[in-house]
């Protein structure tokens, strides 16, 4: 039941069709900071209008956060996307990613991963 959790509140909050999820991993669970990366990791899934909806959305709900630099002549375009909540980019960076690992009786490769990162 605490694996389906995140996905049950994400599914509430966020729609499929804001395809939330992907851009969530991509940022939290894959380390992509950057437009372009995020864009590159989803592999052609989303388009970028369809990404620029999602980090709207995540924005304003608070579940990302876009640092920029100091300097405000391209602001826009070297922005940095990463997940505002510390325990939600915990999940989704080492939980989520050893599930799978506990689910086969591996919980040594999740302890190890959890060790590493």
């Amino acid at each position: 039941m605490i694996d389906e959790l995140p996905w049950l509140l994400e599914r509430i909050e966020f729609p499929e069709t804001t395809h939330a999820r992907a851009v969530l991993s991509a940022i939290g669970g894959r380390g992509e900071r950057t437009y372009t990366g995020i864009l590159q990791t989803l592999n052609g899934a989303i388009s970028p209008a369809t990404l620029d909806r999602a980090l709207s959305l995540l924005s304003q709900k608070r579940v990302l956060a876009a640092d920029e630099p100091l300097s405000t002549k391209r602001a826009t375009r070297d922005r940095r996307w990463r997940v505002s909540d510390p325990a939600l980019r915990f999940w989704l960076a080492i939980v989520e990613p050893a599930l799978a690992d506990v689910d086969r009786g591996r919980p040594d490769l999740a302890s190890a991963r959890f060790d590493t990162g």
